[in-house]
């Protein structure tokens, strides 16, 4: 796995200020972190989201409180519908995934926002 800062092709970026001007990169760069903004908002939600959980849990629930009043339970359907909440439950290594993805978003919008700053012009 590489290092976030080298999923950023700084070369790139420089051809790209001196061809663009900074005004025009800067604008880029905008879009690109309200880009990454909202796509963090979605990997937080992902990662908070315990739907899969709570229908799962509704639905052992149901298939309990038929059988506590002497009913047979939910049926096939619901019994392959659980089956499918639970086959579709988030894994850990799809939360460590996400997680990484976040990182990785966070710390190349923070890189190229340094990277804009006027003094940076030099050191780069």
């Amino acid at each position: 796995m590489s290092a976030p800062t080298e999923l950023i092709n700084w070369s790139h970026l420089m051809e790209m200020r001196s061809s663009l001007g900074d005004s025009a990169l800067q604008r880029l760069v905008r879009l690109f972190e309200q880009n990454a903004a909202h796509l963090l908002q979605q990997i937080d939600r992902a990662l908070a989201s315990r739907a899969w959980e709570r229908a799962a849990e509704q639905l052992r629930a149901l298939s309990g409180s038929l059988h506590s009043v002497g009913l047979p339970g939910p049926g096939q359907q619901a019994q392959a519908l659980q089956e499918r909440l639970l086959a579709s439950a988030p894994t850990p290594e799809w939360r460590r995934e996400l997680n990484r993805v976040k990182q990785d978003l966070q710390h190349g919008s923070a890189c190229i926002s340094v990277f804009l700053q006027p003094q940076s012009a030099v050191a780069w």
